[in-house]
């Protein structure tokens, strides 16, 4: 697409802003709150910061029509920032040129036509941070001139009165400096809502020394994170990191903490002081590799949003760019890491981390990671594939009760990896919602992932009703966070036990079968469909390729205490490895739990096999393996010992699997009514 051509800028006076007050309004009380205002700042954009449409209007790059663009890429606000020191002189009271409060008054009409929210950012933190006391009646007068510009615009303006305060503006002389522009903005805008931040370039570890008025409620305070800058800063010239090229962040546990941790302490802050925070700028530079920026950025901006904070995003052309002018369009890969799928601007939603809810499924609570289904002692100790494979979230699951007429969600993967070949990405890394009505379980909605973060509306409309959800979590890739959103005034709370009572879990243990390959949604792995037919909490410890029943597999179980043990392995045992390993497997899970019952489970006959002879005589083998086990453990005393034969696990039509071995939805619902014969009389005791 060719560049458009440049747009045309008229000069607003003071007096042509009111003649716009019909547009704009009248200068309003904070709405609320100031969290309430901050709120509505929602995702933004730093913007403007470098334009030549300071100097020559004939020259911008930034056009009317990005406005437009940028709210209909779900954002929220824009953050102006604003360099007027060179359009100011001492001769006229450091009055700002007319033509560049002409590109100022443009910017702000141009942003509320399309509904977005404004920051007039004053910029000039190296000029002033340089020089304080040199730059003092210009700082001052600038907030002069501009507070009573602006004195009656909407309260969807607001003032940022500096960024990042640095160098000589020491942290205590930034406390002087912003109480006496306080004074200024406040002589003609009483209740405007003001960003202020911390000296050292707004770091989150110098919010101890921001001193604010305890009487200004109007305030909100701002940081900047560029951490780790090795990362964000890399190859840039002015960060005397040019020789630094190629650094990745690859979303690890660790690198994920990290963030959360430093946003940890501006939060605490922010709560024993009672205000809001809106991060100011973030972003990683354009050239650090494409995936990795993504990566942290879509971190970053989930990590802020989890803490209920506002953003801007460091910035929309120039360097850590956001879109492309050249290009005449977005970088998508940043764009979808700052907006994920399914987002919608100005969504009023009050959003709740899962760990703080109910989440079923997990049999240790010493994990490496809160959604793996193995203790952290487990890495080294049972097969690697199975570590691995232990890192996703396959059968696991999230209760709770709302009011909601709306259910949102986001949620973010460890793998980009979204779905496999014979596997649709809504079971590989998708979530499934199900609601209980007077018959049970019903089925309403599942989450479609389309990249590494996404964020869903599940489903909207719904009649007002308090009711009970189930949300199941990906079966093959792991879980880095997981957020359910509902309108604010909704309630959310996590659900009770699934019955009278708390009852003790099923542990089923296997294979990819187990662990939920092929179904189309995590809700309709057999194990999942039975927890719901029984009401009753699972955990799915099924392994693709790796259900071998290791002894150290063995001892990890005795650990747990459940209802009842499923031994699921035989897919990926010959009859050899039966003979091997059934009985000393058992007989360690009985040593830990004399009376829960253990199921043993024979293999699913391939549906082919009635051709193919060496699966058929595979499947006779192992089952003949198994019986003879089975045998063996009753004879021996073994009691509460129960058996499931494998020959119509999936039916006899031929139907019940996408390639012979791994189970359709049909297949699951199959050999959830075959494990039912056995286990439902179990589950009745």
């Amino acid at each position: 697409m060719g560049r458009v051509s440049a747009m045309k800028i008229y000069p607003l006076t003071f007096a042509s802003i009111l003649l716009l007050a019909p547009m704009l309004g009248q200068a309003q009380p904070a709405d609320g709150s100031v969290f309430e205002q901050n709120r509505k700042l929602g995702r933004g954009v730093n913007i403007l910061g470098y334009d030549p449409i300071w100097r020559t209007k004939e020259r911008a790059r930034f056009q009317a029509k990005h406005f437009q663009l940028l709210k209909d890429a779900g954002f929220n606000s824009v953050r102006v920032n604003l360099q007027p020191f060179r359009q100011m002189a001492a001769t006229n009271g450091y009055v700002p040129s007319e033509s560049w409060l002409a590109v100022c008054d443009w910017v702000v009409k141009e942003a509320q036509s399309q509904g977005l929210r404004v920051i007039l950012d004053l910029h000039e933190y190296n000029t002033i941070g340089n020089d304080p006391a040199g730059n003092k009646e210009k700082f001052l007068a600038f907030w002069r001139h501009i507070s009573a510009r602006y004195q009656n615009a909407p309260e969807s303006v607001l003032f940022e009165v500096l960024n990042e305060p640095c160098r000589k503006l020491t942290p205590a002389l930034w406390n002087e400096y912003l109480a006496e522009a306080l004074a200024i903005i406040r002589a003609k805008n009483p209740t405007r809502a003001v960003i202020v931040g911390p000296a050292f370039w707004n770091s989150i570890d110098h919010l101890p020394e921001l001193e604010l008025p305890e009487s200004d409620r109007n305030l909100i305070v701002t940081v900047h994170y560029y951490t780790p800058m090795d990362f964000t800063h890399q190859g840039a010239s002015w960060a005397g990191r040019t020789d630094k090229l190629g650094v990745e962040w690859l979303g690890t546990e660790k690198e994920r903490k990290a963030i959360q941790d430093d946003f940890g302490k501006a939060a605490a802050w922010a709560k024993q002081h009672n205000r809001p925070v809106f991060l100011g700028e973030f972003g990683a530079y354009d050239k650090a590799p494409m995936e990795s920026r993504a990566r942290y950025i879509g971190s970053v901006a989930r990590a802020a949003e989890q803490q209920g904070w506002s953003w801007a995003y460091w910035q929309f052309d120039s360097d850590f760019v956001l879109y492309d002018m050249a290009r005449d369009g977005w970088v998508e890969p940043i764009l979808a890491a700052l907006v994920p799928a399914g987002s919608k601007a100005g969504e009023p939603l009050r959003w709740t981390d899962a760990r703080e809810l109910h989440v079923e499924g997990r049999g240790w609570d010493d994990t490496k990671a809160f959604f793996d289904r193995l203790p952290a002692k487990a890495e080294g100790t049972v097969p690697k594939p199975v570590w691995g494979l232990s890192r996703q979230s396959a059968g696991m699951l999230v209760r709770f009760v709302t009011d909601a007429t709306a259910i949102n969600v986001r949620w973010t993967l460890t793998s980009p990896t979204l779905a496999m070949p014979h596997m649709a990405a809504t079971g590989v890394s998708g979530v499934d919602l199900y609601v209980r009505t007077d018959s049970g379980w019903r089925w309403l909605a599942v989450g479609q992932p389309r990249q590494q973060t996404n964020q869903v509306q599940l489903v909207k409309d719904l009649a007002p009703a308090r009711r009970e959800y189930l949300l199941y979590l990906p079966l093959y890739n792991g879980t880095a966070s997981l957020e359910i959103g509902v309108p604010s005034e909704a309630t959310l709370t996590a659900a009770g036990s699934w019955g009278a009572k708390a009852r003790k879990p099923v542990v089923f243990y296997g294979t990819s079968i187990q662990q939920g390959a092929c179904a189309s949604r995590p809700g309709m792995v057999h194990s999942a469909i039975l927890g719901r037919r029984f009401q009753c909490p699972t955990i799915n410890l099924g392994f693709s390729g790796s259900g071998r029943m290791e002894p150290a597999m063995a001892d990890l179980l005795a650990e747990l205490d459940p209802s009842v043990y499923v031994l699921d392995c035989l897919p990926n045992m010959n009859a050899e490895m039966v003979t091997e390993r059934v009985e000393p497997f058992v007989r360690t899970l009985r040593r830990a739990h004399p009376q829960t019952p253990i199921v043993l489970v024979e293999d699913r006959r391939f549906p082919n096999g009635f051709l193919v002879a060496q699966k058929r005589e595979g499947n006779d083998a192992n089952h003949a393996a198994l019986r003879a086990a089975f045998q063996r453990l009753k004879k021996s005393g073994i009691k509460q010992l129960y058996y499931i034969p494998g020959d119509s696990l999936l039916g006899e039509d031929g139907e019940g699997t996408v390639d012979s071995s791994h189970p359709n939805d049909l297949g699951f619902m199959r050999q959830a009514d075959a494990f039912a014969k056995v286990l439902g009389p179990l589950l009745r005791k």
